[in-house]
């Protein structure tokens, strides 16, 4: 008998785990960012970064920047993790280096390699970005371990956003030749786009994200618009085990908790 409640005790136990999906996480892009779009220091805006990011000749800036010449304030926090009202977190890279990948017309397809932790098991991915000139569609494809692969699209808004309903809002921009006195004010954005990884490949480690240009992207008035991806964050499952007093269930029913914790985890 002392047995036989050991084992329920250890089922209930078991069965009291169940998987939850915690926040997004910072994924670390270790190649791919082809351009640095964030100005930095007392020095000029364009000899601290590598390219325009519009037409016209803008790029953002971050706080140092801002310092040196004017705190017009819409600072861009690179080199650090910021959150979502979500909670879901995003890793910027530093303004000093090539800090984001650049889509375009010209540049039209690129690849970000991925690193995580070991013992992830990702589920989806939010790519961190924005446009300019207009709203940029992108075709990705998900390179896993092994070879398999997974495809679709999404779309960057326009990073000029009035409205302020993009993932971060209130940045500011500056132009590469008059720095001083072409701060447009604090109204652009970043947008996240949220990509499913398919249940078949959710057991592959994911590798790479390879986006490319599409075709369908329309010229704005002689400008066809162009893309700026900043980071990769993922959805990784964890175990959440409640409080002593919530774990009242039978034998029975710890069993069928444990088969509605894996049907969770599959559809995750």
């Amino acid at each position: 008998m002392r047995t036989g409640i050991g084992i329920g005790a250890m089922i209930l136990l078991a069965a009291a785990a169940a998987l939850a999906e915690a926040p997004a996480l910072p994924l670390t892009i270790t190649s791919g960012y082809n351009a640095d779009i964030i100005a930095e220091g007392a020095g000029s805006a364009g000899s601290t970064t590598t390219t325009m990011f519009d037409a016209q000749g803008n790029v953002f800036y971050d706080s140092t920047y801002d310092a040196a010449h004017g705190n017009h304030g819409g600072t861009l926090p690179a080199g650090q993790t910021i959150n979502d009202s979500a909670g879901n977190r995003y890793g910027l890279a530093p303004a000093t280096g090539n800090n984001a990948l650049i889509i375009s017309s010209e540049n039209t397809s690129g690849t970000l390699g991925i690193s995580y932790a070991d013992n992830a098991s990702l589920t989806s991915l939010l790519l961190f970005g924005t446009s300019a000139e207009g709203d940029t569609i992108l075709d990705y494809t998900l390179n896993f371990a092994g070879g398999a692969t997974s495809s679709g699209s999404f779309t960057l808004a326009n990073w000029y956003n009035p409205g302020a309903s993009g993932t971060f809002n209130s940045f500011g921009r500056i132009d590469l030749l008059d720095e001083y006195n072409s701060e447009t004010g604090r109204a652009f954005s970043l947008y996240t786009a949220g990509i499913q990884i398919p249940e078949a490949d959710a057991q592959f480690r994911l590798d790479s994200i390879t986006l490319t240009y599409d075709g369908g992207n329309v010229d704005n008035y002689g400008i066809f618009p162009r893309a700026a991806i900043l980071g990769v964050s993922g959805f990784d499952p964890v175990v959440v085990v409640p409080e002593p007093g919530s774990i009242s269930l039978a034998v029975s029913g710890g069993l069928a908790l444990v088969s509605f914790a894996r049907r969770k985890f599959v559809k995750s």
